[in-house]
């Protein structure tokens, strides 16, 4: 009897195995569907692209004139004390900042270096010098033409002459038309393409962007054809070269697919 019971026993148990496995197999083909249904892998083929489909590059450049210029200007002073030198230092700085102001430099366009540097003059080291450096941005050239005419007489150490660069307004503005002019290049070509193969062009089936960007800013050349210069002194000319920043590119390149019909 009691042999009998064990054998009922194992058998239930196995029948509530076998109907365990087949529940779990069945939970997991479904969450294997839900789980296809909503992430459609299919349609993330890297293969999208029809056979009959053409792919075509874009490009354009324009040119423009730019409408911001970069001064960054470099200022040092002695004294027989630290304190001396930096107080001689920020007078002139002051004093440069409220002139550029007058000349239409606006104040959020003027950053000023919070930290000096200390050295010792070579020839008295008694001597201390301090120096700081001055950013000012100008939005125009005939504004830009008064500052550098001004800086020039101020004793700034080194070059005067300003980087010439498209401000964010203009920049977004040159990219948006050269993106245009880009895409029309690429039409253009892909109808051309097209019917010399006796097709007709069809919808866009992808498009990607490649913009290449603005060529770096370059400072104009000065009178000392860039080499830097000496503070003026009352025998030298304070008149500056004339500012001709010239005309800058901007580049931009598409890709386009069309369907061939």
């Amino acid at each position: 009897m009691d042999a009998e019971n064990e054998q009922q026993t194992k058998n239930k148990n196995k029948l509530n195995f076998s109907i365990d496995c087949r529940i779990l197999t069945v939970l997991l083909i479904v969450s294997i569907g839900i789980m296809l249904a909503i992430w459609q892998p299919w349609k993330n083929s890297t293969n999208d692209t029809p056979k009959n489909s053409i792919t075509i590059n874009g490009s354009s450049v324009v040119e423009a004139e730019p409408d911001e210029f970069i001064f960054n200007l470099y200022y040092e002073t002695s004294g027989d004390t630290q304190q001396a030198a930096t107080e001689a230092l920020n007078k002139k700085v002051n004093e440069v900042t409220d002139k550029v102001k007058e000349l239409g430099i606006d104040e959020k366009d003027i950053t000023t270096d919070t930290s000096s540097s200390l050295y010792l003059s070579p020839e008295d080291d008694s001597s201390k010098t301090v120096s700081t450096s001055l950013t000012i941005k100008a939005r125009s050239k005939e504004i830009a033409q008064k500052v550098q005419d001004y800086v020039q007489t101020t004793d700034a150490v080194g070059s005067v002459s300003p980087y010439a660069n498209f401000s964010k307004t203009k920049r977004d503005e040159l990219e948006n038309s050269a993106r245009d002019k880009a895409i029309e290049d690429a039409k253009q070509k892909a109808e051309k393409t097209a019917n010399s193969l006796g097709r007709k062009l069809g919808k866009v089936v992808s498009f990607t962007d490649m913009k290449d960007g603005l060529v770096l800013p370059m400072p104009y050349e000065d009178s000392n054809n860039g080499t830097p210069s000496a503070p003026l002194d009352d025998s030298v000319s304070n008149e500056s070269t004339k500012i001709y920043p010239g005309q800058q590119d901007v580049d931009y390149s598409v890709e386009v697919v069309f369907e061939l019909n």
